[in-house]
C-alpha cells in the first residue's frame, strides 16, 4: 500500500485513464518539492507507480 495519498491519487487516475488528473499531480508534486513543502521521497514514490500502473485509455 502506498504511503503518500499522492500516488493512491495518482495510481487511480492512471488506471481509470484520467490523464489529466495523473499530470496534474505530477505537476503539482513537483512543484511541492521544488518549494520545500513534499519530500523527494513521495515524488520516488509517485514515479515507482507510473512505472508499474498500466494506463487505460478514456473512452
Amino acid at each position: 500500500m502506498p504511503k503518500f495519498r499522492s500516488t493512491r491519487d495518482y495510481t487511480a487516475a492512471r488506471e481509470s485513464g484520467d490523464t489529466e488528473t495523473a499530470s496534474r499531480i505530477v505537476n503539482d508534486l513537483t512543484a511541492r518539492v521544488a518549494s520545500g513543502q513534499a519530500t523527494p521521497a513521495e515524488l520516488h514514490e509517485v514515479y515507482d507507480a507510473n512505472q508499474s500502473t498500466t494506463a487505460t485509455n478514456r473512452k
